[in-house]
């Protein structure tokens, strides 16, 4: 499989970034990654199920490269056939689980599903990553391989693995401009009818727009305020990490942002928590639409829209989601040896984690760490239970 070079992942992520704002760039987004991986498609499918009525199905949004009509009708009466269905549902999040991962060649080419779906369209061995899994809401990103291609390998996985924060991010913002099933433009007399407070940022933190819900959220002061004319905190504790997040979204290129700024938790002056997600508005001018600034913060008291702890950690870190569980059993007084246990691997396997996870927070010793991940304790605590 073709490796993409950094210039073409930038350019990628931009687009993720693009589909944010117009949701009709998810088909040529995608199918620029379908084309350059050699794949027979690649999707993303999304579930919601705040607005659900009992007895009828939760809103699906699926946004996918071109296929036949037919065969997708016919998926969803094979998909329960498919062998080990549950594990994909159990994985780690941002963790790509291949078919011949969880069920082995054997098993899945005598099972009715490959008979049935998989061998008429000449397909070999598909590809699942679950980006959100919470109470009400689920985000995957998947792809299918054909015949000619052969089985996944670690190269998908790892361009996955690096798309996985930016599709994460692109929905969670793209959820809040669409909110109250509202097909919004991107004007700003329109923003204020969005439900997540909207700010326009320049480089340098000065604030250039702010719509109505924003606007009372900075006049209450309780978690985020102006101080001669430039958003920050106000809490000083998390000044620098949205300071941070900004400067590293208005840098020249989408992929500088990394994982960071992602759900960064805002505990307020009273106790209150909110999340802030940033949208780098880098040289996209369909981005740029939202106004004059370089960066877009969504500011999020609601609870539904709050991540999890481990979704936090990972987030402020830049640790995938299973270094962050690993980082949090270790701050939670578990041994290493506890700890690999407890996730079903090796110690070899746990320590190397621990290496990388002691290079992303820049500390030297597990002591460090339970430092570290205390000192996220409280806004952490108030987020997961806001999120049950």
């Amino acid at each position: 499989m073709v490796q993409y070079s950094q210039d073409e992942l930038s350019g990628v992520i931009g687009q993720i970034y693009d589909c944010a704002v117009d949701p009709t760039l998810w088909l040529p987004t995608l199918t620029g990654i379908r084309d350059r991986m050699d794949l027979a498609y690649v999707q993303t499918h999304f579930m919601d199920r705040h607005y659900a009525v009992p007895g009828h199905t939760p809103e699906i949004v699926i946004f996918q490269t071109k296929w036949s009509e037919e065969w997708n009708r016919r998926l969803q009466a094979w998909l329960h056939k498919i062998p080990n269905l549950h594990k994909w549902f159990e994985a780690d999040i941002d963790e790509p689980l291949s078919q011949f991962q969880i069920a082995s060649e054997e098993e899945f080419k005598a099972s009715e599903f490959y008979e049935a779906w998989v061998a008429p369209q000449d397909l070999c061995d598909f590809c699942n990553m679950t980006l959100i899994k919470r109470s009400q809401i689920d985000l995957g990103l998947s792809a299918a391989t054909h015949n000619t291609h052969g089985m996944v390998d670690d190269e998908l996985r790892q361009i996955f693995r690096l798309l996985a924060p930016h599709v994460r991010r692109s929905f969670l913002i793209g959820g809040m401009l669409d909110e109250g099933k509202l097909q919004l433009q991107l004007y700003r007399q329109l923003l204020d009818r969005i439900g997540a407070g909207v700010m326009i940022v320049a480089q340098d933190c000065r604030l250039v727009y702010a719509n109505e819900m924003a606007d009372a959220l900075l006049s209450d002061g309780l978690t985020l305020t102006v101080r001669q004319n430039k958003v920050t905190t106000s809490s000083p504790p998390h000044a620098k990490g949205l300071k941070d997040a900004l400067d590293r979204a208005c840098t020249e290129t989408d992929t500088a942002i990394g994982n960071f700024g992602n759900g960064i938790p805002l505990t307020g002056t009273d106790g209150s928590v909110a999340v802030c997600y940033v949208l780098p508005l880098g040289k996209s001018e369909r981005r740029r639409e939202l106004g004059p600034g370089l960066a877009a913060i969504f500011v999020t008291t609601n609870g539904a829209n709050v991540p999890p702890a481990l979704e936090v950690l990972s987030a402020l870190s830049g640790m995938t989601s299973r270094e962050a569980r690993i980082a949090l059993m270790i701050a939670d007084g578990q041994s290493p040896n506890e700890a690999a246990s407890a996730l079903g691997i090796s110690v070899h396997t746990l320590r190397t984690h621990l290496a990388r996870i002691f290079e992303k927070t820049g500390v030297n010793s597990q002591r460090e760490l339970a430092k570290f991940v205390g000192g996220l304790s409280l806004p952490m605590t108030a987020i997961a239970s806001k999120a049950e």
